[in-house]
């Protein structure tokens, strides 16, 4: 998936011994009645693509849609999660 729009927010790094991600937030302007504003993550390698990018910035990304099921053990309720995993970002 593409996206096209202005970075709203850029979280800190979230950081163990083996995973580190950044979460961040691109605002979708192209219906300027309604904004969209998406949440999006880098991860391990990619979170490098952050380096130059700064708030205000009007970027493309381009995406993965990744989904996953998480059943809790105490309740055995299942639910699902959503995340947008960018793979590449461009300043226009």
């Amino acid at each position: 998936m593409e996206l096209i729009g202005i970075v709203k927010a850029i979280m800190p790094m979230k950081e163990n011994n083996t995973f580190r991600s950044i979460e961040f937030v691109v605002t979708d302007n192209s219906n300027e009645k309604y904004p969209q504003h998406i949440p999006m993550q880098v991860s391990q390698g990619k979170c490098e693509l952050l380096n130059d990018i700064k708030i205000g910035d009007e970027v493309t990304v381009n995406a993965n849609v990744n989904g996953r099921e998480y059943q809790d053990k105490n309740t055995l309720e299942t639910k699902y999660f959503l995340s947008l995993n960018a793979w590449k970002i461009t300043k226009k």
